[in-house]
């Protein structure tokens, strides 16, 4: 086996576990973090500033109801969920 830098299995690789670690704790805050920023701005989604920066993040979603926008946060949970279970079957 290698000794390269993604060596998992090698003793005292540290930072390679924290770097993951922290990978993680990004990818599972964000959609978290995408949903607080909708819940805060919901009485204002319809302004086009508000559509210039964040609309991407419910665009062609109904912004009355609170259930279809969560439907991105829970799609970016989700697919954040699989990749996680799938890196951690590789290793």
């Amino acid at each position: 086996m290698a000794d390269g830098w993604l060596n998992w299995r090698g003793g005292g690789r540290i930072t390679q576990k924290l770097v993951a670690l922290v990978g993680l704790i990004a990818l599972t805050s964000l959609p978290i973090f995408f949903g607080i920023i909708l819940k805060r701005k919901k009485a204002d989604l319809w302004r086009p500033s508000v559509k210039a920066q964040i609309g991407s993040l419910y665009l062609g979603i109904n912004t009355q109801s609170m259930w279809a926008l969560s439907y991105t946060i829970v799609f970016m949970l989700r697919r954040t969920l699989f990749v996680a279970l799938m890196f951690g079957l590789m290793f």
